[in-house]
């Protein structure tokens, strides 16, 4: 399997790296070449021009037949000139040449000028001497020198060598195939090293894949597992809500039919019984409006407004008339469902008044916090107590006699549509304040 899984990889990799190491390799060669043969070439004219100079130097009145007669001697010598500075032939071994004038023109200036001028003739003979068997390949070097002469001014000339080729041409083409060599074993290591890295961290991220697909697995199973003990507990507190009323009607069932001839205590006895069922019927509704918390449809809001327009049917609907001290900017625009915020927002002040009473005063104020708005609302009870804070947005959570602790976990599903968060605090001078941290033009976020 590992095998299958690395082929296509490989694959691409070895074609991929063979490709910009054959480039390099490639590239480094013929750089490399043309810096070889002209390497060896000059330090081959260093070394004759040295010899030449030290013939030249030699303060006698000998001829340059004699003079330079030690070149002659050289391996692979072919033939000397002698050129004056008008680039006429003054001397040659082969007495042919002398009164010519010379033909490589810019190498024999750039020899008058105190340079090395080097020609290699490509040409299976010499020039000027077609039908020569002995002909052969030569290289012309072209050197200034300065001959010394007893009594008299030295004299500025250029020394034309000519050798043989072949030597100098086998001396270029070994190195370079040695570089080659050189440069092409290098470049398959590279290739192997490369390529024992790219397995290596190619198993490893498959490994890390694989492990993180068996995790992933592994804890979409926990979240299942998590769901399903979720919706297990919540079964379990409908249940509960439910059954308690349920036995309290059957046994006031039992009870009206053993007072069956009393008709004051059966109608006390029956209006008991619809109080059990009233209750019933409100905890179902409310589980049903706890589902229909899921539709949510986003609009532009007036934050301000809406917060006015709630607390106003707050305190209409409920008894007593509460105080509610408002702190709200001019505008506050988002983008979000009102009937939802709406309903959030009635929850937390149904809770306020239940936490400090009626008489106590509620605070409501809207903040604007960098990209989001912060809804408080305070109130002047007793506070959070920290045995609690875990559990208060649980469903079905309450420590108030007759709640059904649904308030605040709808208030954290709205604000979780929304993709905002809520958080609680207890205040300094007594009682709690719950913020709601709104986005202003944010998506709702996939609850």
């Amino acid at each position: 399997m590992l095998h299958r899984n690395l082929s296509s990889p490989s694959r691409l990799f070895t074609l991929l790296s063979l490709l910009m190491i054959a480039l390099m390799v490639t590239g480094t060669g013929i750089t490399l070449s043309g810096f070889l043969h002209q390497a060896i070439i000059e330090r081959e004219s260093l070394i004759i021009r040295d010899y030449v100079q030290a013939l030249a130097a030699q303060e006698n009145d000998i001829e340059p037949a004699r003079r330079f007669a030690p070149l002659t001697r050289l391996a692979d010598a072919v033939r000397l000139k002698l050129y004056d500075k008008s680039g006429e032939v003054v001397w040659s071994d082969d007495t042919r040449f002398i009164g010519t004038q010379a033909k490589r023109n810019r190498e024999f200036q750039a020899a008058a000028a105190g340079d090395i001028g080097v020609v290699f003739y490509t040409e299976k003979e010499l020039p000027g001497e077609a039908g020569d068997p002995n002909a052969m390949p030569v290289v012309e070097f072209y050197m200034p020198i300065r001959i010394a002469r007893v009594g008299a001014p030295p004299i500025d000339a250029v020394l034309a060598l000519y050798r043989s080729a072949r030597p100098l041409n086998f001396q270029i083409r070994r190195a370079i195939v040695l570089q080659w060599l050189v440069i092409t074993l290098g470049g398959v290591l590279l290739y192997v090293a490369l390529f024992a890295l790219f397995r290596s961290v190619l198993r490893r991220q498959q490994r890390a894949e694989s492990a993180l697909s068996r995790l992933s697995s592994e804890h979409e199973q926990i979240v299942q597992m998590e769901k399903l003990s979720a919706v297990g507990q919540l079964v379990g507190e409908i249940a509960h809500q439910i059954n308690d009323p349920l036995v309290g009607v059957m046994n006031l069932a039992q009870l009206a039919e053993r007072e069956a001839d009393d008709p004051v205590r059966t109608r006390e006895i029956l209006c008991e019984i619809q109080q059990a069922g009233s209750h019933c019927r409100g905890f179902v509704q409310r589980m049903l409006e706890f589902n229909r918390l899921s539709h949510f449809e986003r609009q532009p809001v007036d934050l301000r407004q809406l917060v006015e327009g709630t607390v106003a049917l707050f305190r209409q609907s409920t008894p007593g008339n509460p105080q509610v001290r408002l702190e709200l900017p001019e505008t506050a625009p988002v983008t979000a469902d009102p009937v939802l915020l709406r309903h959030a927002l009635f929850n937390l002040l149904t809770n306020a008044r239940h936490a400090g009473g009626a008489e106590a005063p509620i605070h409501v104020q809207l903040d604007e916090r960098e990209k989001y708005w912060s809804l408080s609302v305070s109130d002047q009870g007793p506070g959070i107590d920290e045995a609690h804070r875990e559990q208060l947005f649980t469903p079905f959570f309450t420590t108030r006699e007759g709640g059904v602790g649904l308030g605040l976990s709808v208030v954290r599903h709205i604000l979780a549509l929304h993709g905002g968060t809520v958080e609680v605090h207890n205040l300094a001078g007594g009682g709690a304040c719950f913020t709601l941290d709104i986005p202003g033009e944010t998506e709702p976020a996939n609850a």
